[in-house]
């Protein structure tokens, strides 16, 4: 099998593994609040996901050398069939069971996460290093797309019968496990150059660690929202289908910005483009929540922040892994090696898996206390102290006054005024 057909599986995969995530939001929340589960118990739930996924990116970054990426990448459709498998009765089971169900199937599913896309992200950076910022655009488009079919297939599930339909569900992915390893062929061997390197010595890097910051940051935002998003909109009156359209226009914005804005980005810095998007994010969890100081408490308000959160997203997540393969490179002196590219996906899902814990914590126990509207605002001033805080770490801000330095003396010493013109004439 060819490149192609190799990206495609992957692609596939990462749609399958993250389809379960925003599918189960549709309707266990309302479940959940069904049987008398508090909202810091739910946000609880949905963050044992990303807390098995940090152990899962945190062995793997160490690990993938002898595992292999292909069995890696096969092994995370076993696991998240194994999360449907087991969340499947949960309308029927006790409120005990269901809880312990309803976590087991978030930890099979963060290690399926975890798996794909620790070993989805080396595979793309370190086979094609020429087109990076394009081939995480695709990743995070097939993602995107994973998570907007989710909701679609949650509210189909939800309105039928949930038990067979998360069994077969399962069963699926079982099955199209051979045509992926098929469609994967085989992997080329290592290129190992920095030997001695461990991640937690790029973990102390100061520029690493600040993109690793906005990883987390970012994913926060994901936590925030996958468990509340549902209960805020229905209490503006929505439908299920008009919220799963929601979850869907949220998604969508996020996947297009990723596709289709590769190119546009690449054409900035991508400090500018990171430090953009954390600005670009504040305002929309100001018009999400929405902050009635500035904001009027609408429909279209609310709306209309979705795809702005979803552009504020992708300005961040798109240009991190490269940059942190790039300051590794040229500020901390590594080689461009596939231990490298191994290391800084596992750290780059981990700081993912620690914003995908503290987002559904911060929501559940804050939202319970003050409710979403200063929960939001809260986040929304969080990520803009943040993004002055990259601002300046980053170096961001000293490039914005050594180039305007620069630019003043070349603009004084072609400015002629007429009196200087006539000196130089006679």
């Amino acid at each position: 099998m060819g490149n192609l057909s190799k990206q495609l599986a992957i692609y596939i995969s990462l749609l399958l593994c993250c389809t379960p995530y925003t599918m189960i939001a549709t309707f266990f929340p309302g479940i959940a609040t069904s049987r008398g589960i508090p909202y810091w118990l739910i946000g609880a739930i949905f963050s044992a996901d990303p807390a098995s996924g940090l152990i899962t990116s945190l062995l793997l970054g160490k690990y993938m050398i002898k595992l292999g990426r292909k069995n890696i990448i096969l092994s995370s459709l076993g696991f998240s069939a194994m999360s449907m498998l087991v969340l499947a009765p949960i309308e029927v089971v006790s409120t005990g069971l269901m809880l312990g169900l309803s976590f087991s199937s978030r930890i099979f599913a963060g290690i399926a996460a975890g798996c794909v896309m620790t070993a989805g992200d080396s595979v793309f950076v370190s086979d094609y290093p020429d087109d990076v910022d394009t081939m995480v655009g695709r990743l995070e488009a097939a993602i995107g797309l994973g998570l907007i079919i989710g909701p679609l297939i949650g509210m189909i599930m939800f309105l039928g019968n949930l038990l067979i339909e998360l069994l077969a569900f399962g069963v699926l992915l079982i099955m199209i496990i051979p045509v992926i390893s098929k469609m994967l062929g085989e992997f080329r061997d290592y290129v190992v150059d920095n030997t001695e390197m461990n991640s937690l010595e790029l973990l102390c890097k100061p520029k690493v660690t600040l993109d690793l910051g906005m990883n987390a940051a970012l994913l926060v935002s994901f936590g925030f929202l996958i468990p509340t998003l549902e209960l805020h909109l229905l209490d503006l009156g929505l439908s299920q289908w008009l919220m799963s359209l929601c979850f869907i226009f949220l998604t969508f914005s996020y996947s297009f910005f990723c596709f289709f804005g590769s190119k546009i980005f690449e054409k900035l810095d991508d400090r500018n483009t990171i430090f953009i998007g954390t600005m670009v994010i504040a305002l929309g969890f100001l018009m999400l929540s929405p902050w009635q100081v500035i904001f009027p408490k609408t429909l279209s308000i609310i709306l209309l922040s979705l795809p702005i959160l979803g552009l504020g997203q992708a300005m961040i997540y798109l240009p991190t892994y490269p940059h942190m393969i790039k300051a590794s490179h040229e500020i901390y002196g590594y080689s461009k090696d596939d231990i490298l590219t191994d290391s800084l996906s596992g750290l780059s899902n981990m700081a993912c898996n620690v914003g995908e814990i503290i987002g559904p914590l911060i929501s559940g126990v804050l939202i319970s206390i003050i409710g979403f509207e200063y929960t939001g605002t809260i986040i929304a001033f969080a990520f803009a102290l943040y993004g002055i805080v990259y601002l300046f770490g980053s170096g961001l801000f000293k490039k914005w006054t050594s180039r305007r330095k620069a630019i003043t003396p070349a603009l004084s010493m072609k400015m002629v005024f007429p009196e200087d013109e006539e000196k130089v004439l006679s």
